[in-house]
């Protein structure tokens, strides 16, 4: 490597850009190496922005590009020649490693919307895992619309569990509590057998309106996964009073405590991190978690995440940015774990 590169990496800025089911968070930042035998860090240059809108899917899979279209005049309007100079972007994402028919496409295609030198796609797992852990080994549960578990060293070990989707999966995330909380709702409105409660009922009929409108205010929408993770807030609210609603959330920590256990495997140091709202910001749900993972695994030690996710896309790009003979970037094992593209004109 010349000085001349050399330098530029010292100083190359890095984007990170986490994208979820409800939202999208986006980062400008500047590589800063590594101390010791640490990994490199990054600084930020602005406070951070957020797209109200998260990812979407269709007949062709994941749309993602308009919201790369929005990002980038975003940072161009915030930060001017300096979003017009990235060095790597590293883009966290929801649904890559099933739902994008061609991540190798969608990040050649970041990196030219961008404008970036390099870029890094993610799935948002590994994002999570990175920020939660700062890259060290370990097992991170991210709970937010979704859920989805990863069990790494970086190396060697990577093992996956749920993130299958709303429809197959995703136990204990916010759209599974908002389509069970429904659920009871209706068996309320319907005085069927099985779990009621009329506080969930009423909560429901304050957020969506009358029972025989909800279908067409959530199956004709993309973003189903979404609308139906905008109730936990009213859930969460229904069990400071009601026991039914307290019992959904103990189940949601139950169920996202055996996800995070699933991904544990031997070999792996038995630390335990987690990322997304529902554990970050729901004091039941994290309770009933922490209690479910230790009842399996007594001698788990259970952490507070270091970071976010979006903490984490940005220590994988600083990483990639400042990569080189002497200090290589993290590993990311196999292919279905990272996807790299370069423009060689930039």
């Amino acid at each position: 490597m010349t000085r001349t590169e050399g330098t530029r990496r010292q100083t190359a800025v890095i984007c990170a850009i986490d994208i979820g089911g409800s939202g999208c968070r986006i980062r400008l930042g500047s590589a800063q190496p590594a101390t010791g035998a640490g990994t490199a860090r990054s600084r930020s240059l602005g406070p951070d922005l957020r797209l109200p809108r998260g990812i979407t899917s269709g007949p062709q899979g994941l749309n993602i590009r308009e919201l790369l279209t929005d990002i980038r005049a975003m940072l161009r309007t915030r930060f001017g020649n300096q979003a017009t100079s990235i060095h790597t972007v590293c883009l966290g994402c929801a649904g890559i490693a099933s739902l994008c028919a061609n991540p190798e496409r969608l990040c050649a295609d970041t990196a030219l919307i961008l404008g970036a030198r390099h870029a890094m796609l993610v799935p948002d797992s590994v994002a999570a895992h990175a920020g939660a852990l700062s890259g060290r080994p370990g097992v991170v549960v991210a709970a937010g619309t979704g859920v989805i578990a990863l069990g790494t060293d970086y190396r060697r070990i990577w093992r996956r569990s749920d993130g299958w989707g709303y429809l197959l999966g995703d136990r204990g995330s916010g759209s599974w509590i908002g389509r069970h909380a429904l659920h009871i709702a209706l068996n309320t409105y319907e005085d069927r057998p099985g779990e009621q409660s009329r506080a969930l009922l009423h909560a429901a009929l304050g957020h969506f309106g009358e029972p025989d409108t909800w279908p067409g205010k959530i199956y004709p929408h993309a973003d189903r996964a979404r609308i139906l993770a905008s109730f936990v807030p009213l859930v969460t609210a229904c069990a400071d009073e009601d026991s039914t609603a307290r019992k959904l959330l103990r189940r949601a920590g139950t169920e996202i405590a055996a996800t995070a256990c699933t991904a544990w495997v031997a070999g792996l140091p038995l630390r335990i991190s987690y990322a997304g709202g529902i554990l970050t910001r729901c004091a039941p749900i994290r309770t009933a978690f922490i209690a479910a993972v230790r009842a399996r695994h007594r001698d788990a030690r259970i952490t507070e995440p270091e970071g976010t996710p979006l903490d984490g896309a940005a220590l994988l790009a600083a990483n990639q940015a400042l990569a080189s003979a002497e200090s290589p970037a993290l590993s990311l094992g196999k292919d279905s774990w990272a996807w790299s593209a370069i423009q060689q004109d930039l």
